[in-house]
């Protein structure tokens, strides 16, 4: 099993305190996050909904002082949704998520097949209930071995080009005086920009090359 700790610029987990037979990655892994690798299959553990999602906790796609909202095809999105299109791009299923209820509808919206552990309730961006540790832990470790169990039947996250990405920044991080030279790139207003790919691989290559 590979770990990927995707929070905080990789300072949440140890080498120390992952399982024996896991390898850890650490750092920022670029446009492909090393899908090309081909994986069996790709899990979530404590994602968040995508930003400005109603009852997700601490929702946010990619930077919660950066980006204000993004959007892929017209409707919003955030990791959950665009990290399984490019593992899609890679025929990669996704195949479990672990979180609160908003992150679980999010992925359950585009992965119908996928097991969910359920381990928080938002009532607020900043409140929630949530189970115990031990229960949150026994309960992602049986949602996931199921989803191991299930992965023939899982199909990967795929979507059919053409593929627009759109990406409305923060007023601290307006669009600079290029944005309009950008590769296959629409500015729509002072701190908005969208892309446009003939697939997801293409769109997204061009949104992180920014």
């Amino acid at each position: 099993m590979i770990v990927w700790d995707g929070h905080d610029g990789s300072q949440t987990l140890s080498a120390l305190t992952i399982h024996p037979r896991s390898k850890l990655i650490i750092g920022d892994l670029g446009i492909t996050m090393t899908l090309e690798r081909n994986y069996a299959a790709i899990g979530f553990i404590g994602q968040h909904a995508h930003a400005n999602r109603k009852g997700g906790i601490m929702a946010h796609s990619y930077s919660s002082l950066g980006i204000q909202t993004m959007l892929m095809n017209g409707k919003p999105v955030g990791e959950i949704e665009t990290r399984a299109a490019l593992a899609g791009a890679f025929n990669t299923p996704t195949i479990f998520l672990s979180g609160d209820q908003a992150a679980a509808d999010d992925l359950l919206a585009i992965v119908p097949k996928a097991e969910l552990a359920v381990v928080k309730e938002g009532f607020s961006n900043y409140a929630c209930q949530t189970l115990s540790a031990q229960a949150a832990q026994d309960l992602i470790r049986a949602r996931s071995r199921q989803a191991i169990q299930r992965i023939a039947e899982i199909k990967p996250y795929k979507l059919e080009g053409p593929v627009t990405i759109q990406i409305e920044y923060t007023t601290r991080n307006a669009l600079g005086v290029d944005a309009p030279l950008r590769p296959g790139a629409e500015v729509i207003d002072a701190r908005t920009i969208r892309y446009t790919g003939k697939d997801f691989l293409e769109a997204w290559t061009r949104s992180e090359r920014r």
